[in-house]
């Protein structure tokens, strides 16, 4: 697998065009180089390992879900085959029980609505309300 991304100047540069996340366009630094800033969604090393290292040290009960802890590499800051409904768990039951420490507010409400989304979706229906609040937050 490349670990190549998308992420290259050429497109922080167009950033200060297209979008409004004024956060993350290049700054120039005082000795001529350009700074690409991390993103505010972007965990530390420090928090990787300890989200790593909560998901190695949880127990769940059988059936709920397969053994989360021989999935993850901590000292690689590593989560690697889950199965499909480990990943909807992650999503859905356990992310609101490790992120609320770690990330910005912002990020963790729109982190939430994805989450919320990703359940309405799951479940089936789809109540009338959230579908406005949808039209609303995203100008559909």
């Amino acid at each position: 697998m490349s670990l190549k991304t998308k992420d290259n100047d050429k497109q922080r540069m167009d950033l200060s065009l297209y979008c409004r996340l004024r956060d993350l366009e290049l700054k120039s630094h005082p000795n001529g180089k350009m700074l690409k800033p991390k993103a505010n969604y972007t965990l530390a090393t420090k928090e990787i390992k300890h989200v790593c290292q909560w998901l190695k040290d949880l127990r769940m009960s059988d059936g709920y879900s397969s053994n989360l802890a021989r999935c993850v590499d901590v000292n690689k800051g590593r989560v690697f085959g889950m199965k499909s409904h480990d990943c909807h768990v992650l999503h859905t039951d356990l992310s609101v029980c490790n992120y609320i420490r770690i990330l910005d507010p912002y990020v963790r409400i729109t982190y939430d609505n994805f989450t919320y989304g990703f359940l309405s979706v799951c479940n089936s229906y789809v109540t009338l309300s959230y579908i406005r609040i949808l039209c609303v937050t995203y100008g559909f």
